[in-house]
């Protein structure tokens, strides 16, 4: 009897686990994100809050900066000046609110580049 009870148990997480997966992912449009800072002299990071709308999803597939910068989100960087390596592409974002940050500690001006692919989450 325990047996067939714990064979329930299990058989029923599962069915509540295949359940919440049942989103499907439709592409939505193409991303492609530029962040200018300019302060006068050296040294140069640029906050912005980027929102991802409920129901939508992210991939970000690259990202990348100038003039020995780099690019965040949350903090964590990302992407390096040309010729660096990028790390962890694809990044997937979930519906929410994020810090995109583009930094350089060498020169009074740097812009920052995001780019991927916005889908929708289609039941």
């Amino acid at each position: 009897m325990k047996n067939i009870f714990a064979i329930f148990i299990v058989l029923f997480t599962i069915s509540l686990d295949l359940a919440a997966q049942t989103n499907n992912l439709q592409y939505n449009r193409s991303i492609y994100l530029q962040l200018n800072c300019t302060n006068g002299s050296a040294g140069c990071i640029l906050d912005s809050t980027i929102t991802i709308s409920p129901g939508k999803v992210w991939k970000l597939e690259s990202s990348t900066a100038e003039v020995y910068g780099n690019t965040r989100i949350n903090g964590i960087v990302i992407g390096q000046y040309a010729g660096m390596a990028q790390t962890g592409f694809p990044i997937w974002l979930p519906a929410g609110s994020y810090t995109f940050t583009v930094a350089t500690g060498v020169s009074d001006s740097i812009k920052g580049f995001f780019s991927g692919i916005e889908f929708n989450e289609v039941p």
